[in-house]
């Protein structure tokens, strides 16, 4: 059985949102727990379709109004909490794409519906971490003010780390300070750990809020 935070490889804000979808057989109750401009990862508790029909999703848009969506059902991976499920937008309406940029600005800029002071991107890459980045780790999800990394080694709360972030348009890595917040086992080997961010510099702010708009844009 996959893990939920696991599912699915596109870069995705993460959410948490109550909504419903369309389907052949009536609406069906579903949690969006990520979101992009071209897909979304949804929980049901109940099956909602087969890989390759199609349902219609329901958003909430900037005037009140929903966002219906059309989409393909990619994948269906099976979790604790219940179906994961990866749909792709079919989308060739311009005003509905706009509507849906609206809408991840306004996530990127608020809390994405969770508990965080800022919403969470998935960015499942390769990190060094230490201060000779002499360790490797995986990140699995960024945000302005901390990350989740899937690291080997245990760590204590409030240990210092260093983390080695690459950037998608220059190439290179971006340097950021943290500390340990949390650290719990993978269920498929490793430790998630949570990293909550020192005061960021002026300019790596700036170069970890571009990072968050270009995998937003991917």
């Amino acid at each position: 059985m996959a893990e939920l935070s696991r599912v699915g490889d596109d870069h995705r804000i993460r959410v948490s949102t109550p909504t419903r979808v369309r389907t052949g057989d009536g609406e069906r109750a579903v949690v969006v727990v990520a979101l992009s401009a071209r897909s979304a990862l949804l929980l049901a508790q109940e099956p909602i379709g087969q890989v390759g029909r199609t349902l219609d999703l329901l958003l909430p848009g900037m005037g009140g109004a929903d966002l219906e969506i059309t989409a393909g059902i990619a994948r269906i991976d099976q979790v604790k909490e219940g179906s994961a499920v990866a749909v792709q937008f079919m989308i060739a309406d311009p005003s509905l794409r706009r509507a849906i940029s609206d809408l991840l600005a306004l996530l990127l800029a608020g809390n994405g519906g969770g508990t965080r002071r800022h919403p969470r991107v998935i960015y499942d890459v390769k990190i060094r971490l230490g201060s000779d980045a002499e360790a490797v780790g995986r990140l699995e999800e960024l945000s302005l003010s901390g990350a989740s990394v899937r690291v080997g080694t245990r760590l204590q709360p409030d240990d210092p780390v260093i983390l080695r972030i690459p950037l998608i348009r220059s190439g290179t890595t971006m340097r950021v300070i943290g500390r340990v917040v949390s650290q719990r086992p993978a269920l498929d080997g490793g430790l998630h750990t949570g990293v909550s961010f020192d005061t960021l510099d002026d300019r790596t702010r700036t170069e970890l809020s571009t990072l968050l708009a270009d995998l937003m844009s991917r």
